[in-house]
């Protein structure tokens, strides 16, 4: 069932929301606050856009999958508690 519910998470999109305006990052300090001197240690040299907004959904041709997933999740639930409680009582008694 877990394997089921992860393969139908596959099927979401992460779509990045950006409103088309390139951002001054600008400090005054004369480096541009690009973050290249931030002390992070990463040594990648390049700026990661860690302020981009994500936006992740399905598309519609496949709306059932978000109810599916729901509903698997709760029978998932319900399961897994179901053997906690059995494993419980199996140790106790």
């Amino acid at each position: 069932m877990a394997f089921c519910i992860n393969f139908m998470l596959l099927f979401f999109k992460a779509t990045v929301l950006s409103d088309g305006l390139e951002d001054d990052d600008d400090d005054g300090s004369g480096f541009g606050g690009s973050g290249e001197f931030d002390g992070s240690g990463s040594g990648s040299g390049e700026e990661e856009d860690e302020d981009d907004l994500e936006f992740v959904h399905m598309d519609e041709k496949f709306f059932y999958m978000g109810h599916g997933i729901r509903i698997m999740a709760v029978i998932h639930s319900i399961v897994s508690l179901a053997m906690l409680i059995a494993y419980y009582h199996l140790k106790v008694n």
